[in-house]
């Protein structure tokens, strides 16, 4: 084998995780680390699209989701097994841009990744779900990581400066409607364990008084 080809051969390994990957690719579509050098803006921007579009991948539910169907998948996430804890994983792994317009397109991607549940129900499967809750802490953690870079990157510069505030003060609206879902949902979850409970007792006592 010649120079040329063992270099294509390296190349389609992934530098983080050996995984075998397209020697076009900027970052891993199986953990989310730069493949090759990401020097200019554009190239930061592409390689965001990259780690979105394997994130969709994921979330499609791979081989698992197929095999078992729906409620399987949804057993594999509170294993932390599947798709949604895959995912987490891969974001908190993925690589930080430095251009100002990839940082902003960084952190909106995170906040596009927090789902709210609107329904009582769907909030309180969510509070009571540890997946949940913690791939949206790896997701609020990555924002907040890419805030910093954008404070450190681009000290000094007005309109950087205004974009920051800005996100910063998206995300902690966001964090504020996660909080009120968690609190929803376990308000719902305390009635209905109450109500269950009142149940349980009324029938008891209807049990003594009559037998």
């Amino acid at each position: 084998m010649d120079v040329d080809a063992r270099e294509v051969q390296i190349m389609k390994k992934c530098p983080g995780c050996a995984a075998p990957v397209d020697p076009s690719s900027l970052v891993c579509s199986f953990c989310g680390l730069p493949c090759q050098d990401i020097v200019s803006a554009a190239d930061e921007l592409r390689a965001l699209q990259e780690l979105h579009q394997a994130s969709q991948e994921m979330a499609r539910g791979g081989a698992l989701s197929g095999l078992f169907g729906g409620i399987g998948s949804n057993m594999m996430n509170n294993l932390g097994m599947g798709p949604q804890a895959r995912i987490a994983r891969f974001w908190q792994n993925a690589f930080i841009p430095r251009s100002i317009d990839a940082q902003c397109q960084a952190v909106i991607q995170m906040l596009s990744m927090i789902v709210v549940p609107d329904g009582m129900m769907q909030a309180m499967q969510d509070s009571m779900n540890p997946t949940t809750g913690k791939a949206h802490s790896i997701y609020f953690d990555r924002a907040e990581a890419v805030l910093s870079a954008m404070r450190i990157h681009h000290a000094g510069d007005p309109k950087a400066a205004q974009q920051v505030a800005a996100l910063e003060a998206e995300l902690i609206k966001e964090r504020g409607k996660v909080r009120a879902a968690r609190r929803r949902g376990w308000l719902l979850y305390g009635m209905l364990l109450g109500g269950s409970l009142a149940f349980l007792g009324g029938a008891a006592l209807l049990l003594l008084l009559f037998s």
